[in-house]
């Protein structure tokens, strides 16, 4: 089991305004040309951006320490608690193997190498 630590409000302050300035300077990049920022505000392209915005909240919402107190539905509360329990599973078996894999560097990188030399031999070889 991990151990869990405890995070000051100025910590989770700062993680969320690095959050939001990383989201910011990607509609800054937009602005360089008319041509981006039209295309960039177009329907399709907001929608998919708010997508990727609710889903990376969900994922917070889901590896949250504890769930945020606001009033929902007992369903929404079974669908949430559900998938946390599933991404706090998958967390620990990442940090699982993040602990083996810190044992052995150099066998963890060659792992990492040839994992990555398949994958472009696959999408070299299509």
């Amino acid at each position: 089991m991990i151990p869990r630590l405890r995070v000051s409000r100025l910590a989770e302050a700062a993680a969320l305004a690095l959050a939001l300035g990383s989201l910011l300077l990607g509609f800054a990049a937009s602005v360089v040309s008319p041509d981006a920022l039209s295309s960039a505000l177009a329907p399709a392209e907001l929608g998919a951006t708010l997508l990727l915005v609710l889903g990376g909240a969900a994922l917070a919402v889901c590896l949250a320490l504890r769930l945020p107190t606001v009033p929902v539905s007992d369903a929404a509360r079974a669908i949430v608690c559900g998938l946390r329990r599933a991404t706090l599973v998958v967390g620990e078996m990442l940090a699982l193997a993040d602990q083996v894999l810190r044992r052995w560097p150099v066998a963890g990188l060659a792992l990492i190498a040839i994992a990555i030399a398949f994958v472009a031999a696959m999408g070299a070889g299509g």
